[in-house]
C-alpha cells in the first residue's frame, strides 16, 4: 500500500510518534514524535541508485512494525525516489510485486514462510515478467502478525511532483488513486478517518491538477470503512480474504436472492423466490391437512375435548410409540436436518448493519434470511405436528422424511441449476456463487455461537411442547371424556340403562378409565374396555368394579359391547357399532359433547321419553326428549305439566300446554278468543226484582256484576290431549297456537255450566266466544264457537298437501266454510281411508274432478260435458238411487271407462 511520490521531502512531513518504529539511517525521531529529512534524502545531488540505497540500508526490522515499500522510478521517467509511508502495529499482505530493489528489506524473521530467498540482489531490478516475481502470491505463508513489503517498479512520464505520504495509524486505508496535492487541499485531522496528524505541502509541491484529480479523489474504498468500528476484526476478515478462507454463501437457491436484486437480475432472483413458494406451499398443504378440518380430510382422532389440539391430538399413546416421539425430537435438535439448519442458517447470515459497507446489498440478505427463516421455521412446525398427532412408529419416520425431502428443495434446485438443467446463465451463476465469498457484514468469526443461540431455543420449545403434550394425555384431566351419556332405544330393553356415565380415575385397564352410571339412572352399569377383545364392555353393576376386569365379566352381566376399536378414549366407540350380548345390533347412540363429557354433567338428572320437556334436548338429534315436548308424541300421564304457564298470555293461570313443541313433522292451528262474558247475560237470564234484592240480601254483592268462575277449556285431537286452561277475561283477544298431527281431527269443549240444575241464580261463569284459524296466524278460519250456545265443537285440519295438490281449485280461505261441491268432495276425498285419496296418488285431481260431479249434480238433466278434450261425460236417464263414488279406485266405479288407469268416460243414470 503505497502512493506516488513526486518531489523532494520537505522540513515536517509525517508524524511518526510510535515508540516502536525501527527506521533507517538517514531518518531520526525527535522528541515530539517528528521525523525530519536531510537534504540529502531529498535526493539533490544523488543518483537514483544512492538514493535508494541509503535510503533502504535497514536491516532490523521489528516483528511488529510494518515496513512500508519504496517505489523505484527510472531516471528516464523520474527525478527522485520518496519514502511512502511508515504504517504501525498492522497487518498487510500483498500480492502483487513486479520489482525488488537491492537491500529493499530484511525478511529474516523466522516466523516469515516465505517462497524463495529473504534477500533481492540489485541485479535483480528491473523489468521482471510474472514468471520471475520472487514473492508474487505469498498468500499462504505470511503469519498474520507480520507485513511483508515489495517495491514496484512503476514508469510515470507526466508526473512532477512527488509529495510525502501521510502517515496512518492502526486503520486500514485504501487510496484509488492519486496523482498530485493542491497547496493544503486536504486536512487529514478528522477523527472519522482515524487519522492523526496533519498533512502539509509546501508551495513548491503544488501543482496545476484540479481538484477532481487531487490526492484523495475517487476514495470511495476509504469511504466505504468510514462507519466500521471494529477495524481490527476487518483486517482479520480481509486477511483471510485473500488467504480464501472466507465462506462462500450456501449453495442453495436463498444465494440467488442474497446476492442479485429483481430489478437488475430477475432471471436469478425469482428462481429464489420460485423454489421458495414451492416449499412454502407443500408445507401449508401440510399443516392445513392437520389444523383445518374444511380444507383436510378429518381423520378419527379419539380426542374428546374439541379445542384447537384436541381436534388433531390422539388422547394417549402407546409407549412404543411414546418413546418414538420423544427420541425423534431429540434427534432432530441434535441431528439438525435441513429444516432447522435453514432457521440457524439464516440467524447465522443476517447481517450486521454496524459492518455494512456501500457496496453491500443489505436488504436483498435480510430477505433471504427472511424467506429462509420463515421457510424452516414452517417445516419445524409441520415435523411437531406430524410427530405429535401420530399414533403409529412408521407414520413418524416417513412423515420426518417427507418434510425433510421439502425442505431440501432449495439444494437440489440449486445443483441443477448448476449442472446446466436450467440453461447456462444459472449454471454460471450457481458455479460462481459456490465460490464466491460473503461480504464482511454476514461474516461471523464463531459460527457455531449464532447455530447454537437458535438450536438451543428452538429444541428447548419443542421439547417443552412434546413433554406438555405428554402431560396432557397422562393426565385424568384433560384430553379424556369425564362423563359420557347414552341412550337406548325402548326396543333394546336396555332403556333403564340410560343415562349418564362418570369417569372412575382409581380404575383403567391398558391406560383406558371405566366409566360408573349416574347414581339417578333407573339402572347401574359400567363401561370397561377389553384390550383381548379390543371392545368396550357394558356390564352390570353389581358390587366393587375395580375388582373386575371387563375381559372376565360373565357373560350372563354383560349388556352391549362395541365394535374392535384401538382407541385410548371411550368417545371413539361413539362411532363405532354397538352390539347386545347376542350380538344384537343395538339402536342406541351417544350424546355430543363439547368439553369432554363436562357440559353433560349439569343435565344428567335430566331424561328423555319421561313426560317431561327438557329443553336442551328438544332437537332433533335427541328426537324432541323422546318425544316429551308434543302432545302427539308425549305418553306419560304428566305430558304437558308444567308447560301451561304462559297460555293465552296468561301467567298467573297454569294448565296443560306444549309451548316448546318443536317437531316439525306436527302441523299448526291458532285458537284465538273473540270474547269472554259472563254467563249472567240479562238476554238469557230472565230473573225478578224480587229475586235479585233476595240474591244481594243474601250473599252481599249484586247479581249480574258477581265474578264467573273460570271456563274449562280444553282441546282434544286424535285422542290426545293437546290443551287444557281455565279461561277468565284476561285472556280476551289473545291467540294461542297448538301443534298437531297433519289432518287431524279434533273436539274443543268448553264448560258453560256451574250446576246441572238449571236454576237462576247458579254461580255465574265465562262464556266464551272463540275462533280456530288454519296456521300460526289468523286468518284462514276452521270453524267458530260459542260455549254459551254449545259446549262442545269438533272438526277435521285439511292436510296441508291437498291445498298444493288442488290449488287451481280449493282455496285455503273458504275450505273450511264455504259450502260447494269442491269442499264437499274435498272432505269426502280427506275421510276416504282408501289409498287412492291420498296427496301422493298420481290420480288425485282426476278423482276429485269425479267427486265434485257427484257433489254438484247427483241428479243431472239430460246434457254433455267434456272432461277433457277426449273425454265424454254422458248422462242418460234420471235415477236418485244412483250412487257412482265409492271408496275403490274410481277405474271400478259403476260406468267408468279407463285406459292406462286414467278415466276416459262416465255415464250416469237419473
Amino acid at each position: 500500500m503505497t502512493m506516488p511520490a513526486k518531489s523532494p521531502f520537505t522540513g515536517k512531513t509525517t508524524d511518526l510518534s510510535a515508540s516502536n518504529l525501527t527506521l533507517c539511517s538517514s531518518h531520526s525521531i525527535d522528541n515530539e514524535g517528528e521525523v525530519s529529512a536531510s537534504k540529502q534524502d531529498r535526493g539533490e545531488g544523488m543518483s537514483v541508485e544512492e538514493a535508494e540505497e541509503d535510503f533502504f540500508d535497514c536491516d532490523s526490522v521489528n516483528e511488529n512494525v510494518a515496513v512500508v515499500s519504496s517505489r523505484s522510478i527510472r531516471e528516464g521517467s523520474m527525478e527522485m525516489m520518496k519514502n511512502t509511508q511508515i504504517l504501525g502495529q498492522r497487518s498487510i499482505a500483498l500480492t502483487e510485486m513486479d520489482m525488488f530493489e537491492n537491500n529493499s528489506t530484511n525478511l529474516s524473521n523466522e516466523k516469515h514462510e516465505l517462497k524463495g530467498g529473504n534477500k533481492v540482489h540489485f541485479e535483480d531490478r528491473g523489468d521482471v515478467d510474472q514468471d520471475r516475481v520472487i514473492f508474487r502470491d505469498m498468500l499462504n505463508g505470511v503469519d498474520e502478525n507480520v507485513t511483508v513489503v515489495s517495491s514496484r517498479n512503476i514508469e510515470v512520464e507526466p508526473m512532477e511532483i512527488i509529495p510525502n505520504a501521510p502517515q496512518l495509524m492502526h486503520r486500514s486505508v485504501r487510496f484509488a488513486e492519486v496523482d498530485t496535492f493542491d497547496d493544503n487541499t486536504k486536512s487529514l485531522s478528522d477523527e472519522e478517518y482515524g487519522l492523526r496528524g496533519e498533512k502539509e505541502v509546501c508551495p513548491e509541491d503544488s501543482g496545476s491538477v484540479d481538484r477532481e484529480r487531487a490526492i484523495f479523489r475517487e476514495m470511495s474504498n476509504t469511504q466505504k470503512f468510514d462507519s466500521l468500528k471494529d477495524m481490527k476484526n476487518f483486517e482479520k476478515f480481509d486477511m483471510m480474504l485473500k488467504l480464501g478462507d472466507v465462506q462462500t454463501y450456501p449453495a442453495d437457491c436463498y444465494s440467488f436472492i442474497a446476492i442479485h436484486s429483481p430489478i437488475e437480475k430477475p432471471l436469478f432472483f425469482f428462481f429464489g423466490i420460485m423454489v421458495f413458494l414451492f416449499q412454502v406451499l407443500f408445507l401449508l398443504f401440510m399443516i392445513l391437512n392437520i389444523v383445518h378440518h374444511n380444507w383436510g380430510i378429518e381423520g378419527e382422532v379419539d380426542n374428546s375435548s374439541g379445542g384447537f389440539f384436541g381436534s388433531m391430538i390422539p388422547s394417549n399413546v402407546t409407549h412404543l410409540v411414546r418413546l418414538t416421539q420423544i427420541t425423534s425430537v431429540i434427534c432432530y435438535v441434535i441431528f439438525a436436518d435441513s429444516s432447522l439448519k435453514d432457521c440457524a442458517l439464516a440467524v447465522e447470515q443476517f447481517p450486521r448493519l454496524d459492518r455494512v459497507t456501500k457496496d453491500d446489498r443489505v436488504m436483498l440478505a435480510i430477505t433471504s434470511c427472511f424467506l429462509r427463516f420463515s421457510q424452516g421455521f414452517l417445516a419445524i412446525m409441520a415435523t411437531f405436528l406430524l410427530i405429535v398427532t401420530s399414533d403409529d412408529v412408521i407414520d413418524i419416520i416417513l412423515n420426518f422424511a417427507a418434510v425433510n425431502f421439502i425442505s431440501n428443495l432449495d439444494e437440489a434446485a440449486f445443483d441443477l441449476a448448476k449442472w446446466g438443467k436450467y440453461g447456462p446463465a444459472l449454471e454460471r451463476e450457481a458455479k460462481n456463487i459456490e465460490e464466491k465469498p460473503i461480504p464482511y457484514c454476514i461474516y461471523r468469526k464463531h459460527q457455531h455461537k449464532r447455530y447454537l443461540f437458535t438450536v438451543i431455543p428452538i429444541a428447548i420449545l419443542l421439547i417443552s411442547a412434546v413433554v406438555s403434550v405428554t402431560v396432557w394425555q397422562e393426565s385424568d384431566k384433560f384430553w379424556i371424556t369425564q362423563t359420557v351419556r347414552v341412550q337406548f332405544d325402548k326396543s333394546t330393553g336396555l332403556e333403564h340403562y340410560s343415562g349418564c356415565f362418570n369417569i372412575d380415575p382409581t380404575v383403567s385397564h391398558n391406560k383406558r378409565k371405566n366409566y360408573n352410571s349416574f347414581h339417578e339412572n333407573a339402572e347401574k352399569g359400567v363401561f370397561g374396555y377389553c384390550k383381548e377383545r379390543r371392545q368396550w364392555i357394558l356390564f352390570k353393576n353389581e358390587g366393587d368394579t375395580s375388582l373386575i376386569h371387563p375381559c372376565n365379566v360373565a357373560r350372563d352381566n354383560q349388556l352391549a359391547h362395541s365394535d374392535t376399536t384401538d382407541y385410548f378414549d371411550i368417545y371413539s366407540a361413539a362411532d363405532t357399532s354397538w352390539f347386545s350380548a347376542s350380538g344384537t345390533p343395538l339402536d342406541m347412540y351417544f350424546f355430543e359433547s363439547e368439553d369432554n363429557g363436562v357440559d353433560l354433567q349439569k343435565t344428567c338428572g335430566s331424561f328423555l321419553n319421561n313426560g317431561k320437556c327438557d329443553l336442551f334436548l328438544n332437537t332433533l338429534g335427541h328426537r324432541y326428549d323422546g318425544g316429551d315436548c308434543c302432545a302427539s308424541t308425549c305418553n306419560h300421564a304428566n305430558c304437558g305439566r308444567g308447560d301451561g304457564i304462559g297460555i293465552f298470555g296468561s301467567n298467573e293461570i297454569q294448565g296443560i300446554s306444549f309451548h316448546y313443541c318443536v317437531d316439525p313433522s306436527l302441523v299448526p292451528m291458532t285458537i284465538f278468543l273473540n270474547k269472554v262474558s259472563s254467563s249472567r247475560d240479562p238476554d238469557v237470564v230472565d230473573v225478578t226484582t224480587v229475586q235479585l234484592e233476595d240474591f244481594y240480601f243474601a250473599h252481599g254483592v249484586d247479581f249480574w256484576t258477581e265474578t264467573p268462575v273460570g271456563a274449562f277449556f280444553n282441546v282434544d285431537c286424535d285422542g290426545a290431549n293437546i290443551l287444557s286452561v281455565y279461561i277468565d277475561d284476561s285472556m280476551e283477544k289473545r291467540p294461542e297456537t297448538i301443534f298437531v298431527e297433519d289432518g287431524a281431527h279434533c273436539e274443543v269443549s268448553v264448560s258453560n255450566i256451574t250446576d246441572t240444575n238449571n236454576d237462576w241464580d247458579n254461580t255465574p261463569i265465562w262464556w266464551v266466544n272463540y275462533t280456530i284459524f288454519h296456521g300460526n296466524d289468523t286468518v284462514n278460519e276452521i270453524i267458530s264457537g260459542f260455549s254459551g250456545h254449545q259446549d262442545m265443537i269438533s272438526f277435521q285440519r285439511i292436510p296441508d298437501c291437498y291445498f298444493k295438490t288442488l290449488i287451481d281449485y280449493i282455496n285455503i280461505s273458504t275450505a273450511y266454510t264455504a259450502q260447494t261441491h269442491f269442499t264437499d268432495a274435498l272432505f269426502w276425498l280427506i275421510n276416504d281411508d282408501s289409498d287412492y285419496s291420498r296427496c301422493n296418488d298420481p290420480f288425485l285431481i282426476e278423482r276429485f274432478a269425479l267427486s265434485s260431479i257427484y257433489f254438484a249434480a247427483p241428479a243431472l238433466p239430460a246434457s254433455v260435458a267434456l272432461l277433457s278434450d277426449t273425454t265424454e261425460l254422458e248422462i242418460s236417464e234420471h235415477s236418485e238411487e244412483n250412487v257412482w263414488i265409492s271408496t275403490d279406485h274410481q277405474c271400478r266405479w259403476e260406468n267408468i271407462v279407463c285406459n292406462n288407469g286414467s278415466v276416459e268416460s262416465l255415464t250416469v243414470r237419473y
